[in-house]
């Protein structure tokens, strides 16, 4: 998981990214990805499943829970 936050850092970093492409079986890197970009382009509802279905597949990852908890932060939403 720490490869796909700095991927996604760095995509950031260089003025955003396309949509991710989903692969042949969507795992938690996938949608922790396309919840920063759905985040990005004001879809935080949408970005918030994207974070939850990221911690459902890897539920022992720190990384999609402080994305999330972070996200509530952002966007002053209660969980």
């Amino acid at each position: 998981m720490h490869t796909v936050l700095a991927v996604a850092a760095l995509s950031l970093a260089l003025g955003g990214a396309p949509r991710p492409q989903p692969p042949d079986s969507p795992n938690a890197s996938y949608y922790f990805l396309l919840g920063r970009y759905l985040e990005g382009g004001g879809k935080i509802d949408d970005a918030i499943v994207a974070f939850k279905k990221a911690i459902e597949l890897e539920p022992g990852s720190a990384e999609p829970r402080a994305e999330l908890a972070a996200l509530y932060a952002r966007a002053d939403k209660p969980r």
